[in-house]
């Protein structure tokens, strides 16, 4: 489990693993996203995505995130 975040022309998938536990994933809500008191993280927001590194295949470039915050 985790999101999606569009970073330039690449595509980039954070897992649950590298959200802060203190966002919780909300799955009722409208739209589902996860949040604490201060942050929501939800279709549309804009994130800060920290690069660890990246993985070069033949057709893709695979980013790897090791840290993600809202800008809310």
């Amino acid at each position: 489990m985790g999101f999606f975040a569009d970073v330039g022309p690449m595509q980039i998938f954070v897992s649950i693993h590298l959200i802060p536990p203190d966002l919780k994933f909300l799955p009722d809500a409208n739209p589902p996203n996860f949040s604490n008191e201060e942050q929501i993280i939800e279709k549309g927001a804009m994130v800060r995505i920290k690069i660890m590194g990246l993985r070069m295949d033949v057709k893709d470039i695979v980013p790897f995130p090791i840290h993600t915050s809202s800008n809310n």
